[in-house]
């Protein structure tokens, strides 16, 4: 499905932010100085409390009714350089709110002042406060985004070779895993890349890594063995040059035998998550981090056999259904398009419009379902996976078949409802009223001329003058003569 029209717009926007030309690293810092003003609105249901983790600031994000005992540390993206705890505070608000987890967010040093492996460092340090705190690290999840995402990557790594105990699951949007640059998509990806230039990554990675081989397992973690690692979850971007960064870790670990699930969203960038309710496609990708999380509830021990509630909202409507309203077609089709509850609206109107839906849970499995592994417990059926996790990587399976398509029912009703009926036959023939029959031309009418013709005017009478003979008879001022000869009166001098 095609994106939104707001998302359109956010890509175009970024697009000649970040890629018209190259910028410092200071300048990327003023900017995100200037984003975290965007980004800093969250909602009334959420709190914010900073605290302090041995010299190092962090913030945590409680949503109302969390579970106390859940949290998740997320590593904000930034390639290393930059990125603050300000401009991640709406989307893990978000993020925070569709989990019911409170998140913990550690500003970690930043490169080039602090190389690696100082960020590491800050991120083991958060997490080794946790479990001090009480946490169980089954209750733990760490997540990030971009280099977060890596970052997360490498501390469970670091974890793993310290024989130290691992978080429930891993969480990476858009991971930076290969600083080395020598994926295909650097090149294939370049002209629909919306934030990440080349020559910038590059010159962030040499920052990171300082005298440090980019090569390093902890640096590129591409190169690292994901044995023993907990499950694994990757959302990435079709429109972004680190696309096989997610795709060949994917592989990597599932080879490892991980509970891995890549998920591919299709004509997006680079962590669009971050623009939060700016975009609809960040609701979508928070509802599938839910669904994960819940589906990891399922597989503790005490929980077996008991269903795993999941919820969510249909997938936003992309802007075009509004199109039948601007042509000026009727009220009531574009109500049925909007009303429609197969479907959401990604506009103001669809969040009164639209309706949230409660399949029936799936029952508590393995999260492996999704891929070849060891199979469910006994008496215990694996449903089909849900409709947005992918195949397996190189299973061989066929692919899921594609999801049935709308009844045509509407089409009819429209049909039969708003198109007038056909007009009663004209006596010259058919006259292609809304389409229906051939138009014919009307007989042509007889020319009338603009005025008629003026009949030719009369004579026009000699003028008389006084030496002019008089006319015949007696003169008009003479009485007629009486009877008897009398003359009448005298004429008048």
């Amino acid at each position: 499905m095609p994106i939104s029209l707001r998302s359109r717009f956010w890509r175009m926007l970024l697009r000649n932010t970040f890629m018209t030309k190259k910028r410092s690293i200071a300048e990327y810092r003023a900017n995100d100085m200037k984003s975290a003003k965007l980004m800093g609105g969250i909602s009334k249901t959420v709190s914010v409390e900073k605290i302090e983790i041995d010299g190092l600031q962090a913030e945590w994000i409680i949503p109302a009714n969390a579970n106390p005992k859940k949290v998740i540390l997320y590593l904000h993206g930034g390639g290393y350089v930059t990125g603050s705890i300000e401009s991640y505070r709406m989307m893990c608000s978000l993020l925070a709110t569709y989990t019911g987890i409170k998140i913990l967010i550690p500003n970690y040093r930043l490169a080039p002042e602090h190389p690696f492996p100082a960020a590491l460092d800050d991120a083991l340090k958060t997490y080794r406060w946790l479990l001090k705190q009480g946490h169980s690290p089954a209750d733990i999840i760490i997540c990030g985004d971009s280099a977060g995402g890596g970052l997360s990557l490498a501390t469970v790594i670091a974890l793993r070779d310290n024989n130290e105990s691992l978080p429930a699951a891993t969480v990476c949007l858009s991971p930076w895993t290969d600083l080395t640059l020598k994926n295909k998509t650097h090149v294939t990806k370049a002209k629909v890349e919306s934030m990440l230039r080349a020559d910038i990554l590059s010159e962030w990675a040499s920052a990171y890594a300082g005298e440090s081989n980019l090569n390093n397992p902890l640096v590129s973690r591409l190169n690292a063995d994901f044995h023993s690692f907990p499950p694994l979850f990757i959302q990435v971007g079709s429109d972004e040059v680190l696309l096989d960064d997610s795709i060949l870790l994917a592989e990597k670990a599932k080879a490892a035998g991980v509970d891995v699930t890549l998920k591919i969203h299709d004509d997006m960038w680079h962590v669009w998550m971050v623009l939060g309710e700016l975009i609809p496609e960040s609701k979508k990708a928070f509802e599938e981090i839910a669904l994960f999380i819940s589906i990891l509830k399922a597989r503790k021990p005490g929980n077996v056999g008991k269903p795993a509630l999941i919820t969510f909202s249909p997938p936003p409507r992309p802007g075009w259904c509004l199109l039948p309203f601007l042509m000026g077609a009727p009220a009531p089709f574009w109500l049925l398009l909007l009303a429609r509850p197969s479907r959401g609206f990604s506009g103001p109107l669809g969040n009164k419009l639209k309706k949230t839906h409660s399949p029936p849970p799936p029952p508590a499995v393995p999260f492996s379902r999704f891929f070849p592994g060891p199979l469910p417990r006994p008496g215990v059926s694996a449903p089909s996976p849900p409709s947005f996790v992918r195949r397996p990587l190189g299973d061989g399976a066929p692919p899921p078949p594609p999801p049935p398509r709308p009844s045509p029912a509407w089409v009819f009703f429209f049909f039969f409802v708003f198109v007038p009926p056909v007009p009663p036959p004209h006596p010259q023939g058919p006259r292609g009223a809304w389409g229906f029959g051939v138009a014919r031309p009307p007989p042509p009418k007889p020319k009338k001329n603009k005025r008629p013709p003026r009949t030719p005017p009369p004579p026009p009478r000699p003028p008389r003058g006084r030496l002019d003979p008089p006319p015949p008879g007696p003169p008009r001022w003479l009485p007629a003569p009486a009877p008897g000869g009398a003359r009448g009166p005298t004429p008048p001098p």
